[in-house]
C-alpha cells in the first residue's frame, strides 16, 4: 500500500495513477473497491 498523504486518484483509460501529494508516488495493485474505500 502506499505512503500516508493526500491521495489523488485519476482513472483515466483503464488506468489508474496515484499521485501522493507532499510523500512520495508510489503505484499500489489496489481493486477499485478498494481504491473507493480508500477515499
Amino acid at each position: 500500500r502506499c505512503c500516508r498523504g493526500t491521495v489523488s486518484v485519476r482513472m483515466g483509460s483503464g488506468s489508474s495513477s496515484f499521485h501522493l501529494v507532499g510523500t512520495e508516488i508510489c503505484q499500489a495493485e489496489m481493486s477499485d473497491r478498494e481504491q473507493m474505500g480508500a477515499l
